[in-house]
């Protein structure tokens, strides 16, 4: 599912190509497997993460793959690569407190994920604040009826670009059309107010005040803001 920055995109599209060339071979119990290069590896699980985090949130089970993957000896030239992946998406900031929070709850080893925590520093009520969230969501946000998105900031613009975001989600062909956009406002809003009241038995004013609590975190994150293509 696309962002919603565009030039994040873009780069993550930029980036499939190399995906698929830096792969690796690994035995495993006399098989052998076509495996993504650690750097590449590593990207696509905070990817994943970031996915589940910016809708309804995930668990606890999703960072232990974090810490068992960086608990493994990881090159030094994958880890520049991983860096540069980071720098090149935005995404410095959402990786160090992930980082962060493995390191303080869950015994990650702190010398093996230096290289992250130096990039980005978040003080420890941060770093509690972040272990809380992903308590509250559970198993991908079903504890709770009223997780169902997190903005990247607190501010009314990051509520216009976020129901914007939707609208394409929702609208992808219609949305292709600059024209059409005044009535897919219309349609995206009434039909968000219709599936919360009827489907979800929730208001959608408790949405709202949900993603904004949220967002305080996105917004420590700085997330989206050190691309390069924004540079």
């Amino acid at each position: 599912e696309p962002f919603d920055s565009e030039k994040t995109n873009t780069y993550l599209k930029q980036c499939q190509a190399s995906f698929f060339e830096h792969r690796k071979s690994q035995d495993v119990m006399g098989v052998t497997f076509e495996l993504a290069a650690d750097a590449y590896q590593a990207f696509y699980l905070l990817l994943h993460m970031l996915q589940h985090f910016l809708r309804a949130g995930f668990g606890l089970k999703l960072l232990c793959d974090w810490v068992v993957f960086w608990e493994k000896p990881v090159r030094k030239e994958e880890k520049d690569t991983f860096i540069q992946l980071l720098e090149g998406s935005g995404l410095i900031g959402f990786a160090s407190i992930i980082t962060a929070v493995c390191v303080k709850y869950l015994q990650l080893d702190r010398e093996k994920v230096a290289f992250l925590l130096d990039r980005e520093s978040f003080d420890k009520k941060t770093v509690s604040s972040f272990m809380k969230e992903i308590f509250e969501a559970e198993e991908f946000g079903h504890s709770d009826t009223d997780r169902m998105v997190v903005l990247r900031g607190t501010k009314l613009t990051d509520y216009i670009r976020e129901f914007h975001h939707q609208m394409h989600l929702s609208h992808p062909k219609a949305g292709q059309y600059k024209i059409l956009y005044p009535i897919l406002w219309v349609r995206t809003f009434f039909g968000f107010v219709y599936r919360n009241r009827k489907l979800r038995g929730i208001s959608s004013i408790a949405i709202l005040k949900n993603a904004k609590k949220r967002s305080r975190l996105v917004t420590k994150m700085k997330l989206f803001q050190k691309n390069k293509y924004e540079e």
